[in-house]
């Protein structure tokens, strides 16, 4: 730490003391002007809405107050000034609502203490600073801060005025209403200020406390109109007076007073809507505009870059073959990796191909069997590849990083994970075989922690899954079609996943067949489709829920069904299924609906 941050340290510390005695000072005194507050009846209920305008200037002016005790001096600096100027910031505190009580000598006081904290502040920045130009700043600082207090009033004054000319309509309205139920302009006025919280409401409990103390009514509205700087609040007062000075009713003056400003309310909104366009022009330009053509030119203004990433997802192969040019040197998270030849190899004599492969480069029959489909799908008949092992279950990521021998490189990254998935009863092609014609199960496992999901003739099928385990079971599966294609979805749960397509080849006896027109004219439907060869198709037409025996459709030993039935007008519906002649062993039955329309 050095000396600069030392002595800023020590600055803070001093200035919390200081803060802690100015709260122990006032504490007491505030806690009696309450009890006085409470003892004359006046209403503690503006409190809960008064709040610090200024975190920064009640922070100067409680350290001030200990700093004027201890070095009165620059008290007297500060509060001599003329009378003209007294009386110029005496106007001024009073149209800002008086803010933390300030009076003029204050107000002043304040003054001069930011000055000499600001340029304190910066001095010491200053002396720990070799630029002489600190030095200035530090005089730039001390007027800045001789003037923040003014800029905060001017502030506050403006927020206040703009605050009072917004709530004044409604205010009006109300002290009209009253004033046409029977009360007085006093009353009126004095009941808007019990009902409401606001810096008017405030203004007009001055006011009530003038008149009560003996102040004239067109007095008492003069320092109200004295004290506020709102042109449209200016305005209703010097209406009001002059009412009450020529003893004129004041609720039709309030009435087209309150219609005025409404009035002046609306064009000012208007104002404001039309200039807004003008005025988002600056952060669209300056932010919002910048930001989209980085987004839209981005790919187009980046340099391109070699590396690519490969999304990340779920595999079920235990190891990554990552093909590369022959001569380079392969690293993988800064580690190097071997490289194997692979090649294919054609005997003399018998002209039968295999396989030939350095020791290392094939541990696996599943290492085995992809580098035979490899080279099938491949053209070359010579490969190197870089062997990756992946571990069951977890993300790993790769930072690939080739390098030739002349310098040349190229990254990649690689990020998956590697999941077991085995289904019982399935072949090694993924086929599964029925011989029951109406229900199938099937049971599996696959790496714990991941979701899976089955899928058959686009319908979610209903399993139960043991995620501790990986066991799974789907039950009571219906098969209709010779092959019934079914679809896994594995999840894991960072949301990988991936698809797994196995196939239910039903073995049993079957029917697969269907009206070749779902809607006709013709008063006969040609149902086509194939079925078990020799079978005979029980045909039911379906009329009020009830099974109606309509024909039996003999098949041939080509299993080839071209028939045609009759139909009805409107809406037909049938059910069909293969049997043999015992009726011993039934197929899956099917459901089939025509339309036969009256017009074409």
């Amino acid at each position: 730490m050095n000396s600069i941050e030392y002595t800023l340290i020590v600055v803070i510390f001093v200035m919390l003391i200081f803060y802690l005695l100015v709260r122990l000072l006032y504490a007491n005194k505030d806690r009696k002007k309450r009890s006085t507050d409470l003892l004359f009846g006046m209403e503690d209920r503006k409190r809960k809405r008064k709040k610090s305008p200024n975190f920064i200037i009640q922070l100067l002016n409680n350290l001030s107050k200990p700093f004027y005790k201890i070095f009165p001096v620059f008290g007297k600096i500060a509060t001599k000034k003329t009378e003209e100027v007294n009386k110029a910031t005496s106007d001024k505190l009073e149209k800002a609502g008086r803010p933390f009580d300030f009076d003029t000598d204050d107000f002043n006081k304040l003054k001069l203490f930011c000055a000499v904290t600001f340029l304190f502040l910066m001095f010491i920045v200053a002396t720990g600073n070799e630029n002489p130009n600190y030095y200035l700043y530090a005089v730039i600082s001390g007027v800045v801060g001789f003037f923040y207090p003014d800029l905060f009033i001017m502030g506050l004054l403006q927020t206040r005025a703009k605050k009072i000319s917004l709530e004044l309509p409604n205010a009006m309205d109300f002290i009209a209403l009253c004033l046409a139920a029977g009360m007085n302009f006093q009353l009126a006025v004095e009941e808007y200020s019990k009902r409401n919280s606001t810096i008017l409401a405030d203004e007009f409990d001055i006011f009530i406390n003038d008149v009560q103390v003996g102040v004239g009514r067109v007095d008492a509205f003069q320092h109200l109109l004295d004290r506020n700087g709102s042109p449209e609040f200016r305005s209703f007062l010097v209406s009001i007076i002059q009412g009450e000075r020529l003893g004129t009713p004041l609720r039709p003056v309030i009435m087209s007073q309150a219609e005025e400003l409404r009035g002046k309310r609306k064009i000012n909104v208007e104002k404001e809507i039309a200039t807004a366009p003008t005025k988002m022009l600056f952060p669209l330009v300056m932010f919002i505009l910048p930001a989209m053509l980085m987004i839209i030119l981005g790919s187009v203004l980046l340099p391109k870059q070699e590396k690519k990433e490969l999304g990340m997802g779920l595999t079920l192969t235990k190891f990554i073959y990552y093909q590369v040019t022959p001569g380079v040197n392969v690293f993988v998270n800064t580690e190097e990796y071997p490289v194997y030849e692979i090649q294919i190899s054609e005997d003399y004599f018998t002209k039968e191909k295999g396989l030939e492969y350095q020791e290392g480069a094939i541990e696996t029959p599943s290492q085995l069997k992809y580098a035979e489909e490899f080279f099938q799908t491949s053209s070359s008949k010579i490969a190197w590849f870089a062997r990756l092992d992946l571990p069951e279950g977890e993300l790993v990521k790769y930072h690939i990083v080739v390098v030739a021998n002349n310098g040349q490189k190229n990254n990649n990254f690689i990020a998956t994970k590697y999941v077991t998935f085995f289904i019982e009863e399935a072949n090694e092609d993924g086929i599964l075989y029925s011989q029951n014609s109406k229900k199938i199960a099937i049971r599996g496992r696959v790496t714990p922690n991941i979701k899976v999901k089955a899928m058959l003739d686009n319908k979610e099928l209903i399993g139960v899954m043991n995620e501790e385990t990986g066991e799974f079971y789907f039950e009571n599966i219906s098969v209709s079609n010779k092959t019934n294609p079914i679809q896994f979805t594995l999840e894991d749960s960072l949301g990988l996943s991936i698809i797994v397509e196995k196939k239910i080849e039903y073995t049993g006896i079957f029917v697969n067949a269907a009206f070749s027109q779902e809607t006709t004219i013709n008063p006969v439907g040609n149902l086509t489709g194939t079925a078990t060869a020799n079978s005979f198709i029980k045909m039911y037409k379906v009329e009020n829920g009830k099974m109606i025996y309509l024909q039996t459709i003999e098949v041939d030993q080509t299993g080839i069904i071209n028939e045609m039935i009759p139909i009805e007008p409107g809406v037909n519906q049938f059910q069909i299924y293969a049997t043999f002649e015992a009726e011993q062993e039934k197929s899956p039955k099917r459901k089939l609906s025509i339309t036969r329309s009256l017009i074409p």
